[in-house]
């Protein structure tokens, strides 16, 4: 009964942030004090081509690889 309570009090919460956040993002107050936060002002990143591949790290001696790995000169369809 204890763990029931806990889990619907942090889905409570949960929610609750998720209001303010949601609440937050329609003020134009919000929008400049993101505009002015140090973590958002530093983000330099150059743009890189990445696929889903490169994304989940897969190669092809992972079990675990939900797609099959091809080589560039495969024949696709156009």
């Amino acid at each position: 009964m204890a763990f029931e309570r806990q889990r619907y009090s942090s889905v409570a919460a949960a929610s609750q942030s998720y209001l303010k956040v949601s609440i937050m993002s329609n003020s134009s107050s919000a929008v400049s004090q993101l505009k002015n936060s140090p973590l958002v002002g530093n983000i330099n990143y150059a743009p890189t081509v990445w696929s889903r591949a490169d994304a989940l790290k897969v190669n092809e001696n992972d079990p675990t690889t939900t797609q099959p790995l091809v080589s560039p000169d495969f024949p696709v369809m156009s």
